[in-house]
């Protein structure tokens, strides 16, 4: 099963979990700063110093975004350097963290790119269509006419069809996005041939690939929630006055950081697997005297 040879590949190179980590506690930082930063705009009275406060937030906020995701981009191609290697030569080096950043960071940039021009695209379908019930809405209720009040709501439901498919259409298409880095990285191509090949092979595991990332994101989700509910019941405090950074946050980060490089781990292994015949697998790093051992994973058509 590829979830337990994930769990073996991690429990053999806990070094995969530290970038993970340093994403995870990064995040925790920068959240607690915002927090820090909001913590006074409830007291201010002034509605001219309020708006200039809440632009000065908004503008952190925009900063720290943008500082964030190009962290976390430069995290992610190092770690994709050393979960390649893992897979090739069975133990992964922080020498593959740096030439996973050299490699493939500015994949991951357009891969990046692309992600947004998709979600831009999906939300102004979306704000079309709620525009337009909108207007309708209006429209029908202004003319006060029963044909208009039936065309409305007929309007309605159609829109609340196309919303629901279009969600449906996200979340299968988020699926089919799941192993493109993988195939970036391990078969060393660009970002729309990786995306070709990654959605070629998630159409070989799409059932399972659903239930184990639902599986773990849930798990991820309900440590992230629990753990500070659990630190609000032991202080006796509520969930909103606690402190961002606590012993049980960290705690929580620490597990989530595991689960977060186990999932990583299992979409390599998928695609290492799945990956089209004519693949030209490349290691991370060229080593004419060691040459790379392939990592001993299952035939294809074992589940």
């Amino acid at each position: 099963m590829y979830l337990k040879r994930a769990f073996g590949l991690i429990s053999r190179n806990l070094i995969l979990i530290i970038p993970t980590l340093a994403i995870w506690f990064i995040s925790l930082f920068i959240s607690d700063m915002q927090v820090q930063n909001m913590s006074g705009f409830n007291m201010v009275i002034d509605p001219d110093a309020a708006i200039e406060m809440m632009g000065d937030i908004i503008g952190s906020m925009a900063l720290y975004g943008f500082v964030m995701a190009i962290i976390i981009l430069l995290i992610q191609a190092g770690q994709a350097g050393m979960m390649k290697q893992a897979l090739l030569n069975g133990q992964a080096g922080f020498s593959s963290f740096m030439q996973g950043i050299r490699r493939y960071f500015w994949r991951f940039v357009g891969q990046s790119l692309l992600i947004v021009a998709m979600v831009i695209a999906v939300t102004v379908v979306i704000s079309i269509i709620l525009v337009a019930l909108l207007a309708g809405s209006a429209f029908a209720n202004l003319v006060n006419d029963p044909t208009a009040v039936e065309q409305a709501a007929n309007m309605g439901i159609g829109g609340t069809v196309a919303i629901v498919v279009i969600f449906i259409g996200v979340f299968i298409g988020i699926i089919f996005l799941a192993l493109w880095q993988p195939a970036m990285v391990i078969d060393d191509v660009g970002v729309f041939e990786g995306l070709r090949r990654g959605a070629k092979a998630v159409s070989h595991h799409f059932w399972s690939l659903i239930v184990v990332m639902l599986l773990i994101a849930a798990m991820i989700i309900g440590i992230s929630w629990g753990a500070n509910y659990i630190y609000a019941a032991i202080t006796g405090n509520s969930i909103g006055d606690i402190s961002v950074i606590n012993y049980m946050s960290v705690l929580g980060v620490l597990i989530i950081s595991y689960l977060s490089a186990i999932i990583t781990a299992y979409l390599f292994i998928v695609y290492h697997n799945f990956r089209p015949a004519d693949a030209n697998l490349q290691p991370i790093e060229d080593n004419e005297q060691n040459p790379p051992q392939p990592f001993d994973l299952p035939p294809d058509d074992e589940q």
